[in-house]
């Protein structure tokens, strides 16, 4: 994690949510971290973050899992409010993801 999302997270009690994303090697656009590993810790890091900081550990973390290997959809995501997975990272994959995200905040935070 670094100090830029560091700092986004501090000024995060101006924010609704967080939503992470991690996907897998085949739907990564960069080199540079795009193992599976790096980024669930990456994930789980800012969970972390959010977690033990007073001013913003109510705010409601959503992750979003894109893989299409079914093994790497398990694990302990007890922390986030919310799990959204795709086994897609295509525009039309992300806005269904994106409209869905924004019907589940609506619905849980009014």
């Amino acid at each position: 994690m670094t100090e830029t999302h560091l700092a986004f997270l501090k000024r995060g009690r101006n924010v609704g949510a967080v939503v992470v994303v991690v996907c897998d090697h085949p739907n990564a656009t960069s080199v540079k971290g795009n193992e599976y590993d790096y980024q669930r810790a990456f994930a789980q890091a800012a969970l972390d973050q959010i977690s033990s900081n007073q001013d913003i550990q109510d705010i409601p973390t959503f992750l979003v899992l894109i893989t299409q290997n079914q093994a790497q959809r398990g694990g302990d995501f007890s922390g986030f409010k919310g799990v959204l997975q795709s086994d897609s990272y295509t525009p039309s994959a992300l806005q269904k993801i994106s409209n869905y995200a924004a019907s589940a905040m609506k619905e849980l935070f009014g």
